[in-house]
């Protein structure tokens, strides 16, 4: 089972990723999850990220006792030199904290697999900095939000160099996200360096970088232009820095099937017909139960290689069954089944009934219909 890890960042005043449990419930049933935790931030949050409050407030206690016990002329100077120092030690934190997370990649890269990652905030920027400056830092496909990595990243140097650096990544872009803004205006003043307001803005658009509208919309120039890029910037403009992680749904709904190389809409577009396929079912509308059927075999998705879905499963029986092509009534009842197993998983998601574990690794589109292949002809 291939392994995602999840990444935190640090609030204005410490704090280690609340979000990282929902988010692992929904993902569980599919990849082995792996919470990485730092506490370098922990108290202090974000403003230890820019000075070192070790060195800052023990040079403005002796400064004030210099001051106030012996003539010491210049504090103004000195309160500089000691903010310069405090800044450099931050920076000395920051690398603590990256190698705790080198460390941690290692022990999964070690098995062999690139895993997933998801990374919020201070999380993006120790992501971007492996990926940058570790040759032996190898990941899969990248959910980054609350980006604070510069907008003009080199993503596509970093893949000429590595080319299993990464596969695909998706950027969630909150407009109303006001800490990249800030880490950007930090860059600016020299205060902290290598940041930036991605997860504001985005990163540079261009062949290697698409930007979508909203989560759910299909990238147009991927779909329509036939130029696929490997980084996308995802808009969402009613979230803020942290609101993404509201509903684990958003996990469901959108990063679940981008670890396995789904389009979000395609999935989206596949679960609504199965539900509907169901529904029919249940309520014995024969005529609406075919014509839903009859959508869901002919339609064609990217995840089916171009094909329909109908041409899809016949490809898996015929592997199965070692003949060229099946009868159609054969296609017909693993649709069924396909159509059955999603539906009764989308229950089994919301119910979290007995065996309710094993019931909702069907919201993979390919594990239920090799499921279904298996069933039909086993």
């Amino acid at each position: 089972m291939r392994a995602v890890l999840t990444v935190h960042g640090v609030g204005i005043f410490g704090g280690r990723g609340p979000w990282q449990k929902p988010i692992e419930r929904v993902l569980a049933p599919h990849f082995h999850c792996i919470t990485i935790k730092y506490s370098h931030y922990r108290w202090l949050g974000f403003l230890s990220a820019v000075v070192e409050p070790w060195v800052l407030v023990p040079a403005i206690v002796a400064l004030y006792v210099l001051k106030q016990w012996y003539t010491v002329h210049f504090v103004w100077a000195w309160f500089i030199v000691a903010l310069a120092l405090s800044c450099i030690a931050a920076r000395f934190r920051h690398r603590l904290a990256l190698n705790h997370f080198l460390l941690e990649c290692s022990a999964r890269l070690s098995l062999g697999l690139r895993p997933h990652v998801i990374a919020h905030s201070m999380g993006t920027k120790l992501v971007g900095t492996a990926l940058e400056d570790y040759p032996q830092v190898w990941l899969n496909n990248i959910v980054l939000t609350g980006c604070v990595l510069p907008t003009n990243y080199p993503w596509r140097e970093v893949q000429v160099a590595k080319p299993q650096a990464f596969a695909h990544v998706r950027n969630e872009v909150a407009m109303r996200d006001l800490v990249p803004w800030l880490a950007h205006k930090a860059h600016q003043l020299r205060i902290l360096r290598g940041f930036g307001m991605a997860g504001r803005v985005g990163f540079d658009a261009g062949d290697f970088v698409h930007t979508t509208s909203s989560p759910g919309t299909p990238c147009a120039e991927c779909v329509l232009g036939g130029r696929s890029a490997p980084v996308h910037n995802v808009m969402i403009r009613q979230y803020g820095h942290s609101s993404v992680f509201a509903t684990p749904e958003f996990a469901a709904y959108f990063w679940l099937p981008f670890f396995w190389n789904i389009d979000p809409a395609e999935y989206s577009e596949f679960l609504e017909f199965c539900r509907a396929a169901d529904q029919h079912y249940q309520d014995h509308d024969v005529r609406k139960l075919r014509i839903a059927e009859e959508e869901l075999l002919y339609s064609q998705w990217r995840w089916t290689e171009g094909s329909s879905l109908a041409a899809f499963i016949d490809r898996y029986v015929s592997v199965h069954s070692g003949t060229p092509a099946m009868a159609t009534p054969v296609v017909a009842l693993v649709l069924r089944k396909i159509w059955q197993d999603v539906a009764a998983a989308c229950d089994a998601y919301h119910d979290r009934g007995p065996g309710w574990e094993q019931k909702i690794t069907a919201l993979n589109p390919m594990v239920a219909v090799l499921r279904a292949v298996d069933a039909i002809l086993g």
